[in-house]
């Protein structure tokens, strides 16, 4: 009998530790589209030398912003707009915190960094979720 009985005491737990799990992974893809969104929005600037409008235009075409709604389109843009703009103070202060400079292999990293800092310091986001969104895009982009 007892044995049963902590059988079905376990499937709750398991219940609930499924959509805990669940709830996670939605609060997850909350902000990740947008921030994937601005940090390739800012490669295609500063790596590949495009016109941020005609990135853009191009990522509502047939990239990563087309999919997104339009409070996600425009916290994108905003992200992405905001690290261009003040990419010269985003540099000045990741360079105090950073020993060594960025490898020039080191790719979406870079624009990854810069948005986030961007994100930190001018938007007001919040910190945790600020890092813990970039964490999640560095390791999808391994």
């Amino acid at each position: 009998m007892t044995s049963g009985s902590q059988a079905r005491r376990g499937k709750p737990q398991e219940k609930a530790d499924g959509a805990r799990a669940l709830r996670r992974a939605r609060a997850f893809r909350v902000g990740l589209a947008p921030r994937r969104a601005a940090a390739q929005l800012v490669e295609a600037v500063l790596e590949r030398g495009e016109a941020l409008d005609a990135a853009l235009a191009r990522a509502l075409a047939r990239g990563p912003m087309r999919t997104l709604g339009p409070r996600d389109r425009a916290l994108a843009r905003a992200i992405a707009a905001t690290t261009l703009r003040r990419k010269g103070e985003i540099d000045a202060v990741l360079g105090d915190f950073l020993d060594r400079p960025l490898p020039k292999r080191a790719g979406r990293a870079r624009a990854i960094l810069r948005a986030a800092t961007a994100e930190l310091l001018f938007l007001a986001a919040p910190t945790h979720a600020v890092i813990d969104l970039a964490v999640q895009q560095c390791r999808m982009d391994r």
